[in-house]
């Protein structure tokens, strides 16, 4: 398991890199970083595919409603690259595979907010790396997650305790 965290973080160190230097990452990280999910997540006995399709579900509908938001601003279809790249997208699914459900649904809102507020104090903020931003928290969470007692990966149980904790 140490195997895999170090390489994910390699590759995440690497689309860190490429994204704040040039706004753009190699596509092929991606499918590396799916399939080592994917394979950690049979070694551990664990291959959860409703939870694939429901996060891969969620993130064609955050897709599409940024698409049909552009749409309607602009009154004409604009490409996506103009305001989404597709390592963003590629990352997204990526996160899809990581995580379980509401997990997913909270690394990805808390992340966007941080990364809009980290935004809020920049002048320059025309092209965003998203994903190299996204990265920088996910190795976060990652060196963090051994010195908890759960996984803080696929765990929607754990997630959903120490939410209804904080409102006892």
């Amino acid at each position: 398991m140490v195997a895999f965290y170090i390489i994910v973080i390699i590759i995440l160190l690497a689309i860190i890199w490429q994204d704040f230097k040039e706004r753009a990452v190699y596509w092929f990280f991606f499918p590396v970083l799916i399939i080592l999910v994917i394979i950690k997540d049979s070694y551990v006995g664990n291959l959860p595919f409703e939870e694939y399709f429901v996060n891969l579900s969620f993130i064609g509908l955050q897709v599409s409603v940024l698409h049909n938001y552009y749409y309607i601003k602009k009154r004409r279809l604009v490409k996506m690259e103009s305001y989404l790249g597709l390592g963003d997208v590629l990352f997204f699914i990526f996160l899809g595979f990581l995580f379980s459900p509401i997990t997913f649904l909270v690394f990805q809102l808390s992340s966007l907010l941080l990364i809009l507020l980290y935004l809020l104090f920049l002048k320059n903020n025309r092209n965003i790396p998203l994903a190299g931003c996204q990265s920088i928290i996910l190795i976060i969470i990652i060196l963090i997650n051994p010195f908890t007692q759960e996984t803080l990966f696929n765990s929607d149980e754990i997630l959903i305790h120490y939410l209804t904790r904080i409102y006892e």
